[in-house]
């Protein structure tokens, strides 16, 4: 992820190229960078992991959206609560929790406008039938 970050500041790297290597890194690393952060047990490198990660994730809004996306994908966020319930280490919580506040603060602000578009969804109803709702 650090060197991610640095690359991002070489300026030789198109903004695209440089998009699509980030999204490649989260989500190659989401969940074994949270599990390095677990198993590390006070490591300082854990905080530059931490950092590194929320560098990433200031320079695009899609970044974060797409990180929760593939967080809550696979197991609806269970893994990310046993993480920050669970894990013995209270330093690896700590910057998990960094990581976790900044991506939903940065949603928060970047989808504020979605809270009041209207979106149509087909479901099933107790008879088998398609209603839009």
């Amino acid at each position: 992820m650090t060197a991610v970050t640095v690359l991002d500041k070489d300026s030789r790297h198109s903004q695209s190229d440089m998009l699509s290597v980030k999204k490649q890194a989260l989500s190659v690393g989401r969940k074994a960078i949270l599990e390095i952060m677990a198993k590390c047990f006070y490591n300082q490198s854990i905080k530059s992991l931490s950092d590194s990660l929320i560098e990433i994730f200031k320079k695009d809004d899609e970044l974060c959206q797409e990180f929760m996306q593939q967080c809550f994908k696979d197991d609806n966020g269970d893994y990310l609560m046993d993480l920050l319930l669970e894990c013995p280490d209270a330093f690896a919580r700590f910057n998990i929790a960094n990581i976790l506040t900044y991506v939903l603060n940065r949603l928060k602000v970047f989808e504020k406008d979605r809270l009041y578009e209207m979106e149509t969804v087909d479901v099933a109803n107790e008879k088998g039938e398609k209603v839009s709702v």
